[in-house]
């Protein structure tokens, strides 16, 4: 699954490959969301944690994964 994950004052969106099921990550958000000071931690496939600030958090994008094209071929 990956998810796309808007941050306040951050160009760029956060971008993580998470092993993670939809509803293992929809309980780990709704569990942080629990606390003003909420951290939500995340896998990726790469076997790293990502921790992040849900205060912060502007918008999260989910998408199953899908296999990445390159080259010519992905036009």
């Amino acid at each position: 699954m990956e998810l796309k994950i808007g941050m306040q004052s951050a160009p760029r969106e956060v971008v993580v490959d998470s092993t993670q099921s939809l509803d293992e990550l929809r309980a780990a958000l709704d569990q942080a969301l629990l606390d003003p000071n909420g951290i939500l931690t995340l896998d990726d496939s790469n076997g790293r944690q990502i921790m992040v600030f849900v205060h912060k958090i502007t918008y999260i994008e989910l998408t199953e994964g899908t296999e990445r094209r390159i080259g010519f071929g992905s036009m």
